[in-house]
């Protein structure tokens, strides 16, 4: 039981990991297009 409950963690923190990635690539994007529109305007 411990090894699948390790094994769940480990799959939990691999999700949480690319979760927090795609989040920082989209405010990495917002703010790109953010300076665009304010160097555009």
């Amino acid at each position: 039981a411990a090894g699948t409950m390790s094994a769940a963690t480990s799959e939990m923190t691999a999700s949480i990991e690319e979760i927090t990635r795609h989040a920082g690539q989209a405010l990495e994007m917002a703010s790109q297009a953010e300076s665009l529109a304010k160097n555009g305007g």
